[in-house]
């Protein structure tokens, strides 16, 4: 049980982010191989500005300013209580002082850590999250009928890590069983994170600033799906 704890905390970890790190290179090698520069031609148009002044918003433009047709006029419920689950997931193990510990007698890392009591409470914010959507994905008709295996799949990836956590840290089963359960749980969901659809993390930035769309940071990017 030492050999294998020594291992997952020391050559394991290692893996699991050579592997993130490759993966999320592939994923980005892959992203420029399949869009392209959006190259504006013709002629500009002069328009003059009386012209624009008599030009009302087009239907689309007033709805998506009203929202209509986006998640949040359908189910605002449901886009905050995502977005906050998504939130907590990521500042969670990147500010708990377990983690912290480690890093600074592993690595000299020294990252700013929340009390153990918020941790805990972060923790089962997650945990509450998780139930409601697997709740969602058996119980809602609509959600049932485009859930796959690999969202339940990608659910377990998420979940476990901190399920095991939490109960390593509580005391509920036995500590060394649970650590170790925890850290693999942990290293497994870093490693399949470019191969699974938790790769929505990596796309989420580079369609969110090379995309040319509406929903693009900061201007509209300049590349668009070949």
């Amino acid at each position: 049980m030492k050999d294998i704890y020594l291992f997952v905390r020391g050559p394991g970890v290692l893996i699991s982010f050579i592997v993130f790190l490759v993966g999320t290179m592939y994923q980005i090698i892959w992203f420029f191989k399949n869009t392209k520069r959006y190259e504006c031609g013709g002629v500009p148009i002069f328009i003059p500005k009386q012209a624009l002044e008599n030009i009302g918003p087009s239907i689309e433009i007033k709805k998506l300013a009203k929202r209509e047709g986006t998640a949040w006029s359908t189910d605002p419920f449901f886009v905050v209580i995502t977005s906050l689950f998504h939130f907590f997931v990521i500042i969670t193990p990147l500010f708990l002082l377990a983690h912290n510990l480690l890093l600074k007698e592993s690595w000299s890392i020294s990252l700013p850590s929340f009390s153990e009591k918020l941790s805990d409470m972060c923790t089962l914010i997650i945990l509450g999250f998780g139930i409601y959507f697997l709740y969602r994905r058996i119980f809602n008709r609509k959600v049932r009928s485009i859930t796959s295996f690999s969202d339940y799949w990608t659910f377990i990836l998420v979940f476990l890590p901190y399920l095991t956590g939490f109960l390593a840290y509580h005391q509920i089963f036995p500590y060394s069983y649970m650590v170790i359960l925890h850290i693999i749980s942990g290293e497994l969901m870093i490693m399949l994170i470019p191969f699974s659809k938790l790769r929505h993390l990596i796309f989420f930035f580079l369609n969110r600033i090379f995309i040319q769309s509406e929903y693009s940071f900061f201007k509209k990017g300049n590349r668009v799906w070949s």
